[in-house]
């Protein structure tokens, strides 16, 4: 499926054809390197309502929906968390503002000893 997106796409096919369905149906049936290759092209993953998050919610792709989350801002994604929509997602989001959490506690840590090698 992969090569074939990629084939297509290098041919002209436009990316958001038909409203980004092609990344819709990708996260739907949970192929994470199509979605990945879509992604890295330039499609647009909040599209829609954020259609592709949600599909690859329904179809509970787990690893498709932790490649879509790491795209989103700390603030879409506490947004994500309070949706009932995303319920099935919450492990995941939550993982995923808990880096967010550690990035900033490490770059504080290294903001206040500069010298420690943090």
């Amino acid at each position: 499926h992969t090569k074939t997106v990629e084939l297509l796409l290098d041919r002209g096919a436009k990316i958001d054809a038909g409203g980004n369905s092609a990344l819709r149906l990708a996260a739907y049936k949970g192929r994470t390197e199509t979605v990945k290759l879509l992604m890295s092209r330039g499609a647009d993953i909040r599209a829609n309502g954020n259609i592709s998050l949600r599909n690859a919610v329904f179809g509970n792709h787990k690893e498709t929906i932790a490649l879509i989350l790491k795209k989103y801002t700390e603030e879409e994604l506490k947004e994500l968390s309070e949706d009932p929509n995303f319920e099935l997602a919450k492990g995941e989001i939550s993982e995923r503002l808990r880096t967010f959490h550690l990035i900033k506690a490490a770059a504080k840590a290294k903001e206040q000893s500069p010298g420690m090698g943090i």
